[in-house]
């Protein structure tokens, strides 16, 4: 999360999309990288604190990262989830405390 969320904060702004929730799920087996967009409205988000929109963004990261792995099953990767899944609750908190904290 600490790679992903300098790309959203910049110049203590957000960047917002137009559409909201998932626009697309991509697989690059040449490049070895998943992509999916998680958009945001700006009409929407601007009137809401922080917190709410960092819990909005980890909310739908944890289905994005589900929806992931669903993906790299069906095209046979070996997929250790217990450790993704453990790893995920760890940056989760993270994410979400060190705000309130701040």
């Amino acid at each position: 999360m600490d790679e992903i969320a300098p790309t959203i904060f910049v110049g203590g702004d957000l960047w917002y999309w137009k559409f909201e929730g998932f626009q697309r799920l991509r697989l690059s087996k040449k490049h070895r990288y998943i992509e999916i967009h998680i958009g945001m409205p700006r009409e929407r988000w601007e009137i809401v604190n922080i917190i709410e929109i960092k819990k909005y963004l980890i909310s739908h990261l944890k289905t994005a990262l589900e929806l992931m792995i669903k993906r790299l099953k069906k095209e046979k990767y070996e997929v250790n989830e217990i450790d993704l899944w453990s790893d995920f609750a760890k940056v989760e908190e993270e994410f979400l405390i060190n705000y309130q904290v701040q």
